[in-house]
C-alpha cells in the first residue's frame, strides 16, 4: 500500500521514472462546457465508481475517498471488486458530478493530472486493491500518460542527421505495423510501411465473418497512444478495430508513410553495404526499396490452413473458411456445418443460427466457454459521454481492464460455474452434458472461449454439437466420428 508514503520524495522519484514525460494537460471539452446539470448527473450515474474514486483522489487528494471499503464478488468465472457501501457509491458520484460542473463553470480551458507522487495510491484506489511495487511501473505505464512509454529508448541518442540517414521498411499494416509506424515517427527515423491490402487492419481488414470481434476487453486491446479512441463496445467488432487503426493514422499523420496494395516478395541482405534490398509488386508493377532495417509485422491469421477432408471436392454446397468469407454469402434457410469451436466458431455460430434452418458445430474436442453479459452490445451513450468529457477518466479506467481480466489459476474449483452452465445454458434435449464437458484439461489451462450466450436467442433451431475425430464428406452430407447417419447439409 502506498498511502503512508504518498507525500515522500521516494514515491515522486519512482513515479517520475515510470512516467518520464507526463502528457500535456487535457483540454476541457466544448461538450462538457455546454452540458446541463441533468446531463452530467445522468452520465456520472453510468460511470464506474471505483474509477472515479481513484481519479477524484488524484485530482483532489481527499482522504475520505481512500477509507472506503471494497469487497470482492464472483463475476462469471472470475471476480469483480466493488465498493461495499451504497452510501459511498452515491458520495463518489456526487463528488464527480460536482467536479465536472465546477470545470464547466470555471474559466479554465485545461486541467493537468495533479501531483505525480499521488498517482500510485490513486491507481490502487481505482483498482480496488493494493498494487505491489514490482507491478506499479507497469500500472503507471498502462495509463498512457506517457503515450510512447514502450517506444525506442536511446542509450546515446544520435544526431538528427544520423537519424535521418537511417531508413526502415515495415512489412504489414496491422496492429503491429501501425504501432511500429507511430514509434518510428516519434523517434525521428524515416520509414515506409508496405501493406498488401488496400487499407490498414491486417487480420481485422481481411476477416469479415459474421460475429467477428475481440474476445478480450477492448480497452486492453488499444495502444498506449490510442486510449482516448471513442471505444463504443466492451468487446469491439472487427470493423471497429479497423476504424481504430485508421483513426491512429489520421491522429499521427501517418498516411503518407503507407504504401497499400503492394506485397513484398523478396528480402536480400547486402553484406557489402549492410542494407536490405526489398522487392515488392503493386498496382504499377515491381517496386524496390533499400533499408537499413526491416520490421516484419506480418500476421498469421489471414492465410488459413484448411483441413483436408476426404470427399470435400465433391461437396455440392458452398464451402469456405471464416478468413475468406464471401461478401455475398446468404445462409438464410440453409443447413450449415461449422467445423471448429475456437474463438471464430463460437463467435459466428450464434449469428449463423439466427439465419440457418439448422446449424451443426463439428468439433474434435469440447471447449470451455462462458457467457459474458453484453458481450456484443454497444456501450450506453452515457458511458461514452464520460469517456469523452471527464478529464483523465479514460487513462485511469484503462486499469479496470486488469480488474475484470485477471485469470483464475488452473485447477481452481469451477463446480459452481460448471453447474450453472449445465442447468441454465443446455437444453433438455441436448446430448448428455458430460459428453460436452472438456475432458482434456480444467478451465483456463488453455484460453476459454467467450460468448454472448450458449445459443442465439432468436435462432430458428438451437445449434447442435457433433463430436468427431475425422470426417468424410458425402456429396451433400457429413458424418461424425460415431458413425451415425450422414447429416444433410
Amino acid at each position: 500500500m502506498w498511502s503512508d508514503a504518498s507525500n515522500t520524495a521516494d514515491v515522486a522519484t519512482f513515479a517520475s521514472a515510470a512516467v518520464p514525460r507526463l502528457a500535456r494537460p487535457i483540454q476541457i471539452s466544448n461538450e462538457l462546457l455546454q452540458a446541463s446539470d441533468a446531463t452530467i448527473d445522468g452520465c456520472v450515474a453510468h460511470a464506474d465508481p471505483l474509477v472515479f474514486r481513484g481519479l477524484l483522489y488524484q485530482l483532489t487528494g481527499e482522504e475520505e475517498l481512500a477509507g472506503m471499503p471494497v469487497e470482492r464478488r464472483p463475476y462469471g468465472y472470475n471476480h469483480v471488486d466493488l465498493l461495499t457501501r451504497e452510501a459511498d457509491v452515491q458520495l463518489i458520484r456526487a463528488k464527480a458530478a460536482r467536479l465536472l460542473k465546477q470545470l464547466r463553470d470555471s474559466s479554465k480551458t485545461e486541467i493537468d493530472i495533479g501531483p505525480l507522487n499521488r498517482l500510485p495510491r490513486s491507481l490502487e484506489l481505482s483498482a480496488g486493491k493494493d498494487i505491489p511495487m514490482s507491478e506499479m511501473e507497469m500500472w503507471i505505464e498502462e495509463t498512457g500518460l506517457y503515450p510512447v512509454a514502450r517506444g525506442l529508448k536511446w542509450k546515446n541518442e544520435p544526431t538528427r542527421e544520423r537519424k535521418e540517414s537511417f531508413f526502415v521498411v515495415v512489412i504489414g499494416g496491422g496492429m503491429s505495423g501501425v504501432n511500429a509506424a507511430v514509434h518510428l515517427k516519434a523517434a525521428g527515423i524515416p520509414f515506409v510501411v508496405i501493406e498488401k491490402n488496400s487499407g490498414v487492419g491486417g487480420v481485422w481488414f481481411e476477416n469479415r465473418y459474421p460475429g467477428i470481434r475481440v474476445d478480450t476487453p477492448s480497452r486492453g486491446y488499444l495502444h498506449l497512444f490510442g486510449l482516448e479512441f471513442p471505444q463504443a463496445y466492451s468487446f469491439c467488432p472487427g470493423d471497429e478495430n479497423v476504424r481504430y487503426l485508421n483513426w491512429i493514422l489520421d491522429k499521427h499523420d501517418l498516411r503518407s508513410h503507407f504504401v497499400f496494395d503492394t506485397e513484398v516478395s523478396d528480402l536480400a541482405w547486402d553484406e557489402e553495404t549492410h542494407t536490405w534490398n526489398i522487392q515488392a509488386s503493386g498496382p504499377d508493377g515491381a517496386r524496390s526499396w533499400r533499408a537499413n532495417a526491416v520490421f516484419s509485422c506480418v500476421g498469421f491469421l489471414s492465410r488459413p490452413q484448411k483441413p483436408e477432408i476426404a470427399g470435400l471436392e465433391s461437396f455440392r454446397g458452398v464451402a469456405c473458411h471464416t478468413a475468406e468469407w464471401p461478401d455475398d454469402l446468404d445462409l438464410t434457410g440453409k443447413r450449415v456445418a461449422v467445423i471448429g469451436s475456437g474463438a471464430s466458431g463460437y463467435q459466428t455460430v450464434p449469428i449463423i443460427a439466427k439465419l440457418a434452418a439448422h446449424t451443426y458445430l463439428f468439433q474434435r474436442n469440447a471447449s470451455w466457454c462462458y457467457p459474458t453479459e453484453a458481450y456484443a452490445d454497444r456501450l450506453p451513450d452515457q458511458v461514452l459521454w464520460i469517456e469523452r468529457n471527464a478529464p483523465f477518466y479514460v487513462e485511469v479506467d484503462a486499469e479496470s481492464y486488469w480488474r475484470f481480466n485477471e485469470r483464475t489459476r488452473p485447477g481452481r474449483a469451477h463446480d459452481g460455474l460448471f453447474r450453472s452452465a449445465r442447468d441454465e445454458l443446455l437444453p433438455q434435449r441436448a446430448r448428455p452434458f458430460e459428453r460436452q464437458r472438456p475432458d482434456r484439461y480444467p478451465p483456463h489451462v488453455a484460453l476459454a472461449a467467450r460468448s454472448g450466450g450458449a445459443a442465439a436467442p432468436n435462432a430458428r433451431r438451437r445449434p447442435e454439437a457433433v463430436f468427431w475425430r475425422r470426417s468424410h464428406c458425402r456429396l451433400a452430407s457429413m458424418t461424425g466420428a460415431d458413425g451415425a447417419d450422414p447429416l444433410p447439409l
